[in-house]
């Protein structure tokens, strides 16, 4: 049988059979960026549709990078300068046994939710825990000693007040001391 060959056009694309077989030719897609979009850059909310393989490569962005679903990882995060701030949600920060995290000068933004560290911080360090939700929010340390006996309340802390925190780790404890109590300017 001889090969004939039949065009199937759309707008957007054009199948050319290669024979009464079925079989394609070729398939010639045009885009048109008049009528859509000429880059995914372009698009004001891409859609992955599934899950996103990096190809060991790393995500970047400049100002805020927003991720709002849960993150998990099976490597490590690095958080940089101010990299501390979250926004939203219950964050649990667990560092897995001879891990440690320093806090040393960080400013740990709260928002809509809680923050609970577990694990081993670096000692003599600290922190200045910022509240910045309309209503009071939860903080909490590893298990340690207060220098004043008790435990410092941190959903005390009203809207635009912040807390320093500092803490060391000696013979295997915690101690913590609330520094300053102050409004933010």
């Amino acid at each position: 049988m001889p090969s004939i060959k039949k065009d199937y056009k759309r707008p957007w694309y054009v199948v050319r059979w290669k024979d009464l077989e079925q079989q394609v030719d070729y398939i010639q897609v045009a885009i048109n960026a008049a009528g859509g979009i000429a880059a995914v850059v372009d698009d004001p909310s891409p859609q992955l549709g599934g899950d996103l393989d990096l190809n060991g490569f790393d995500v970047t962005g400049t100002g805020s990078v927003i991720i709002g679903r849960d993150v998990r990882a099976s490597g490590q995060i690095a958080a940089g300068t101010e990299a501390n701030e979250f926004d939203a949600g219950t964050v649990e920060i667990n560092w897995r046994s001879g891990n440690t995290q320093s806090l040393d000068g960080s400013t740990l933004l709260l928002g809509p939710g809680s923050m609970t560290f577990i694990g081993q911080l670096e000692g003599a360090s600290y922190a200045i825990v910022y509240d910045a939700g309309p209503t009071p929010q939860n903080f909490t340390l590893p298990t340690g000693y207060w220098m004043n006996g008790a435990a410092f309340d941190f959903s005390t802390l009203a809207a635009d007040q912040r807390a320093m925190i500092t803490f060391t780790y000696v013979d295997s404890e915690w101690y913590y001391a609330v520094k300053e109590l102050v409004l933010v300017p």
